[in-house]
């Protein structure tokens, strides 16, 4: 028999032996470190947090603009939908005026002539055949009038000789023509102002 083959044999069993087994050890140590490095530090998530943020605050200051952008716009719309349609009913109802017949004295003379049923209550109503015409009666159930921070109308009255009227109208003169003047206002924008001029026939 060969003691040292035998001899050899069995170093080479042992070393093998000693082998697999840090082998073993090695796997166990990487493995716990594999596990100890699993999710995020405190410190990386301020970073992560820190750069989201970043990047939000521009789009956000985009969004806000874009959403007063278009706010903005829908009102402007609104308060010039709702000017021109008081605009519209008021002068509508101004050239409905009923031509009456009255007797003036002219240079001595007594006369007839005919004048537009349109009497001056103050400087933002008149009465057109009787019937109350100011803000109430302009903006009545128009869509949005209720939304407006401010609504307005102003009435002026001219006589055939330039005069403005501001109380009962005087013997032998007659209304040449009647300014109105609207003004809204919204809640995000100014003041939005309309005036137009309703002539007269006189003959």
């Amino acid at each position: 028999m060969n003691f040292g083959r035998a001899k050899d044999l069995l170093e080479e069993r042992d070393h093998m032996k000693t082998k697999g087994y840090h082998r073993k050890k090695n796997f166990k140590l990487t493995g716990s470190i594999l596990k100890k490095q699993v999710g995020f530090t405190l410190i990386e998530l301020v970073v992560v947090i820190a750069v989201i943020t970043a990047l939000l605050i521009p789009l956000a200051g985009i969004f806000n603009a874009g959403y007063d952008t278009f706010y903005r716009e829908d009102e402007n719309v609104k308060i010039t939908r709702c000017a021109r349609t008081a605009m519209e009913r008021t002068v509508e109802a101004i050239r409905k005026a009923d031509a009456l017949e009255r007797t003036v004295k002219i240079d001595g003379e007594t006369v007839k002539e005919y004048y537009y049923d349109i009497e001056y209550v103050s400087e933002s109503s008149i009465k057109v055949n009787g019937k109350s015409i100011d803000e109430t009666y302009a903006f009545d159930d128009i869509d949005g009038a209720d939304e407006l921070e401010g609504k307005n109308i102003d009435i002026e009255i001219y006589l055939d000789n330039g005069d403005d009227l501001t109380g009962s109208l005087p013997d032998g003169r007659k209304i040449a023509r009647v300014k109105v003047m609207i003004t809204v206002t919204g809640k995000r924008i100014g003041d939005y102002y309309i005036e137009t001029q309703v002539y007269l026939r006189n003959n």
